[in-house]
């Protein structure tokens, strides 16, 4: 994580903070100096002093010279400095990490006891439900937010600067065709099969299903977090190009910048075409197992 300009490694440190691990979780790979300062580590000699101990170097600033483009806006044409559409790509791939970070702590829920006796990795009603809820608000909240409007920014200014004749609605139109697909509309379904299974659990207070549920939270649990780290890649290839070419980007880098933006949809439909399958492979394992053999 970066603090006042620094950059640290925690990774040592993590288990031993007396806050716990998911503060460090949430900051990871992120600028985490304001959340330093508001708890005022910063007038604490001592912990300043530990922190030095894990720095690993010092983050570098770009120079983007007076470097600048045309593209169309909100209110039509408009000039854009070469490191506002930085900045604009930068706060794009923290959001990004910010709701991956977010999503590794609720996770974690996996891991603990959420009723009375219950052992931590043990798959009761309740953390079954809490699950659901999860991956309701993933789908819901998570996926609509990264593929909103900060894509659709980061679109209409890197094409308008790059590529003029590429047209503004694209990021839209991609994203809407991805979650018109029938895999999408298939994992979409799944929350409510899922949502009905353990009202069964629940009502027949029978636990028969939850191992089977427990089967389908891994697939989608390792699916979610796999995607998020996905699009983090995607952008981060988007970010290289501005930090090697810095103000020469829109000359020598613009076709990159382009293909990283654009492999924003890919990853989603890579999300859905993937789970789909996993879906369809545990569900036709389930139906063989079920069927018996007439003499």
């Amino acid at each position: 994580m970066i603090i006042d300009g620094r950059v640290y490694d925690l990774t040592e440190f993590a288990h031993l903070h007396p806050g716990g691990l998911k503060i460090i979780r949430e900051y990871t790979g992120m600028d985490a100096t304001h959340a330093y300062q508001m708890v005022l580590h910063h007038a604490n000699p001592e912990i300043d002093s530990m922190l030095g101990m894990y720095e690993i170097g010092v983050v570098r600033r770009l120079n983007f010279g007076m470097a600048w483009g045309v593209l169309i806006g909100p209110n039509g044409l408009e000039s854009m400095t070469l490191a506002s559409a930085y900045r604009i790509w930068v706060r794009y791939l923290y959001f990004v990490i910010e709701l991956e970070n977010s999503l590794h702590n609720e996770f974690t829920v996996q891991e603990q006891s959420t009723t009375r006796h219950e052992a931590p990795d043990a798959l009761s009603p309740y953390k079954a439900q809490l699950m659901l809820q999860i991956f309701k608000r993933f789908t819901k909240e998570y996926i609509g937010s990264v593929m909103g409007d900060p894509l659709h920014s980061v679109w209409a200014v890197t094409s308008g600067l790059c590529a003029p004749n590429e047209d503004v609605r694209w990021s839209a139109d991609a994203v809407k065709h991805v979650e018109q697909t029938e895999k999408a509309r298939r994992v979409e379904q799944l929350h409510a099969e899922l949502a009905t299974m353990l009202e069964t659990v629940v009502q027949q207070t029978d636990d028969v299903l939850l191992p089977r549920m427990g089967l389908y939270f891994d697939i989608l649990e390792t699916a979610d977090k796999n995607f998020m780290r996905d699009l983090r890649f995607a952008l981060l290839a988007g970010i290289r190009v501005f930090e090697e070419f810095e103000g020469d980007t829109l000359v020598l880098g613009g076709e990159r910048l382009l293909t990283a933006v654009k492999s924003v949809p890919d990853v989603l439909e890579a999300y859905y075409t993937n789970l789909f399958s996993q879906l369809e492979a545990l569900e036709s394992g389930a139906a063989s197992s079920s069927k018996t053999t007439v003499y």
